[in-house]
């Protein structure tokens, strides 16, 4: 479940700062594309399943424990 919480903020703050470089990009005259309506439900439903934001998370979290030892773990 924590898997799944953290895999959604990782996808929220990667789709914040994709938003953040669309805004700058229109700011300099490229016209904006948007996702239709189909393609966007097509990938909620592929990619927004918990065993998916679970594959996602868990090579992040076997790099931390591996870069900390897995000092965190034990407090």
């Amino acid at each position: 479940m924590v898997d799944e919480a953290v895999g959604y903020f990782i996808a929220l703050e990667r789709a914040c700062q994709a938003q953040l470089l669309v805004e700058a990009a229109a700011a300099n005259g490229i016209p904006k594309t948007f996702v239709g309506e189909e393609e966007a439900a097509f990938t909620k439903k592929n990619a927004g399943t918990p065993a998916v934001l679970f594959a996602q998370f868990q090579p992040e979290y076997d790099m931390i424990v591996k870069e900390t030892g897995g000092e965190f773990l034990s407090k």
